[in-house]
């Protein structure tokens, strides 16, 4: 994977190219916690707003391919250090894109509840639902990754690094599509259905609520 500053380098090329210019460096810095991009162009005879414009807006317009989730999550990944970026994996749609496989959880869990909503299956509250009959491994394992969401809130605040949060959503993502295809829900008989619906919630909530944090959508359809 390229560094930040060399994926810019290699967007911006043609169109400094096409000023006239020579890119001299490129920055990735971070001022009163907000992180900027620069760049700095040298050229004969001296380089004016135009040539700054020009280049700005080819870069600008093909960074703007990168969805801005992806672009949201990959940035908080690392939050003070030059990070890898990679723009292919970033615009892609499949389970090696981690904010893809994230969002795919929650959108894969609110598709269920609308399914079963319309045969008449509500998500029930805690005291409808016996958890003792959410006793296979990737039921426990589930359960375990969900209690472990404010320990990742707690590590994120204490280092100022929200890329402890990314790499728990991954993880929690994992275990609820390791617990989906393993636990069936629906045609359960009515306690089993109802027990892995309300941990299919529970998980959703908490991918909702850790995306949330990173700036990032829960989408509901994917």
């Amino acid at each position: 994977m390229a560094k930040v500053t060399e994926i810019v380098a290699e967007l911006a090329a043609p169109a400094v190219a096409a000023a006239g210019c020579e890119l001299w460096d490129v920055e990735y810095v971070r001022e009163a916690g907000v992180w900027y991009l620069r760049l700095y162009l040298d050229k004969e005879g001296g380089v004016d707003i135009i040539d700054c414009e020009n280049v700005s807006r080819v870069v600008s317009d093909l960074l703007d391919e990168v969805p801005v989730d992806a672009a949201r999550w990959f940035f908080n990944a690392k939050p003070d250090t030059q990070m890898d970026f990679d723009l292919g994996l970033a615009v892609r749609e499949d389970s090696e894109n981690p904010i893809y496989y994230v969002e795919y959880a929650h959108a894969r869990i609110c598709s269920l509840l609308r399914t079963l909503e319309g045969e008449g299956y509500a998500v029930p509250a805690m005291a409808e639902v016996d958890i003792s009959l959410l006793a296979g491994e990737t039921e426990q394992a589930l359960i375990k990754q969900i209690a472990l969401f404010c320990e990742a809130l707690r590590l994120a605040a204490r280092d100022y690094d929200p890329s402890h949060i990314n790499r728990y959503l991954v993880e929690l993502a994992g275990c609820f599509h390791r617990f989906y295809t393993a636990c069936r829900i629906k045609g359960e008989e009515r306690s089993v259905l109802q027990a892995r619906l309300k941990l299919a919630d529970a998980a959703r909530s908490v991918l909702k609520n850790g995306l949330a944090l990173l700036g990032v959508d829960a989408p509901e359809k994917m």
